[in-house]
């Protein structure tokens, strides 16, 4: 038993990592530490980042996380996470750059990639939504291998071993769902993309033809093509039932729509999901990623092997199955799940699109992918920035609202309510117009709510417990100070501060 055990682990790490790939995961990772360098430099504690800096503590058990928190404690050798950003962060991007050349081998298998499959790897990363998970200085790493857990059972698609499939698929799915759950969509979505592959190409996947892939078909779908269909949706489901019954926490966000109003529901989170897309991103933004799925179906069923009427109804078909599915088990849960990090699967998606055309030698082409990405790789340094000047812009609201608490002799008061917010730093609100991404992705870190309050509260020692200003009433406080930048009324033991 030991043996076959041993033997069976042996099998399970054979696959190899040519110098080639090493380098490309090299290049991947210079590109995605360059894109967020802004962000690093501007040390940002991002939400969560301020409670875990100031306490320690790792609190992702709450989301039934428990690779996180496993992982957390060992990678910081210790049960006190102290701030070693941006240590996670550049993980994370080595993550991301080894993860964005497997999905290159995934398609191209054996063939040496090229800087332009690279370019077209680096959306999954450089698109906006990522900015949301790489901006967390505990969190990045983890959401960033929650990706990686999603691309590693198509490493033994070649060797044609179903049960090694089955079991490798359903492990890496428990592991994504106890480090990421955005990331849930990923795996589907990359069977829908390899099974139209299948069809419209009439291949085993890349792989070397037999009678029996090339034969027996149902469908027009062969043996091969159907046990990979069959194997996925079995692992997929496994994986995610034992998550759901045995390892899943209880929360406000845990629960799925009832089955009743299960499809309706779902349409409505899809509509609301692509129609953030819309209003998030820039009309340069969305023109290229258009241009793109038009090149991704154009191509796609110009070099089809079927029919280019079959071809294009499939290829359409698998893309429109792949935009349902990018958003993962967000479709199907009653809480709103609308944050950036949330929607991480939209890029991957792009990237899958890109990653297939990338292949193609017309310059046009070449060019809708890498300027798409460049777009986005500008942005990141603007974010980045934004958040800089946000971190001042909210200390000097602070220090002010500070030293008036202190002039007034309020800092003997038990109580402080908050209401209101600073909003963004008036240097980016210029750039913030037009669009919501930027707002959307900005932490204003002073103003009402618990993560708003934190650091003021904490960081600044402010002697207070924080109250909710909606339980008080106006009338009870008298003002002390007012201007421009906000009000500070007292009563007998609390302070009200109204932000303007």
């Amino acid at each position: 038993m030991k043996k076959y055990i041993k033997k069976y682990l042996k099998s399970l790490m054979a696959f190899k990592i040519s110098k080639k790939d090493l380098k490309s995961v090299i290049a991947l990772s210079v590109l995605y530490i360059l894109a967020f360098s802004a962000i690093f430099r501007a040390n940002f504690y991002y939400f969560d980042d301020l409670g875990r800096s100031f306490e320690g503590y790792h609190g992702w058990l709450d989301w039934s996380r428990y690779f996180t928190t496993i992982a957390a404690t060992i990678v910081h050798a210790d049960l006190y996470l102290s701030d070693i950003s941006p240590l996670l962060q550049i993980l994370a991007c080595i993550v991301m750059a080894a993860s964005g050349i497997l999905s290159i081998k995934i398609f191209y298998k054996d063939r040496d990639i090229t800087i332009w499959n690279i370019v077209a790897a680096s959306l999954a990363g450089l698109t906006p939504y990522f900015l949301g998970m790489i901006s967390y200085k505990y969190d990045s790493l983890y959401m960033a291998l929650s990706y990686l857990f999603c691309l590693i059972p198509f490493l033994y698609l070649k060797e044609n071993n179903r049960k090694k499939y089955i079991i490798i698929s359903i492990i890496c799915i428990i592991l994504m769902c106890t480090s990421y759950q955005a990331s849930s969509g990923i795996y589907p979505m990359i069977v829908v993309f390899l099974v139209v592959e299948n069809i419209v190409n009439d291949d085993s996947f890349g792989y070397k033809k037999t009678t029996e892939s090339s034969g027996e078909k149902f469908l027009g779908i062969n043996k091969k093509t159907r046990n990979l269909i069959v194997d996925s949706v079995i692992s997929y489901a496994v994986g995610i039932l034992f998550f759901s019954i045995f390892l899943m926490r209880k929360n406000e966000g845990a629960s799925a729509f009832p089955l009743t109003s299960l499809p309706k529901e779902a349409v409505k989170r899809y509509v609301t999901y692509f129609g953030t897309v819309f209003s998030d991103f820039k009309k340069l933004w969305l023109l290229l990623i258009a241009l793109l799925v038009l090149l991704y179906i154009a191509v796609t069923v110009k070099n089809a092997f079927i029919k280019k009427w079959k071809a294009a109804i499939i290829t359409c078909a698998g893309l429109l199955a792949s935009s349902i599915l990018c958003f993962g088990v967000y479709l199907y849960i009653d809480r709103d799940a609308y944050d950036p990090r949330d929607m991480f699967g939209f890029c991957v998606l792009l990237s899958l699109m890109a990653i297939k055309l990338s292949s193609r030698r017309r310059l046009i082409i070449k060019f809708i992918y890498a300027y798409l990405a460049w777009c986005f790789f500008t942005f990141s340094f603007s974010y980045g920035n934004a958040l800089a000047a946000q971190k001042d812009y909210a200390l000097m609201r602070m220090e002010l609202v500070a030293d008036a608490l202190i002039d007034e002799d309020l800092l003997g008061k038990e109580y402080i309510a908050i209401s209101g917010d600073i909003g963004i730093a008036p240097v980016i609100e210029g750039e913030a117009e037009g669009y919501d991404m930027l707002n959307r992705l900005m932490f204003t870190m002073f103003g009402e709510g618990h993560w708003y309050s934190y650091y003021f509260l904490n960081y600044m020692d402010m002697p207070y417990e924080l109250v909710g200003a909606d339980t008080l009433y106006e009338s009870d406080f008298d003002i002390v100070t007012q201007n421009d930048f906000y009000t500070i009324s007292v009563s007998d033991d609390t302070v009200l501060l109204e932000l303007e």
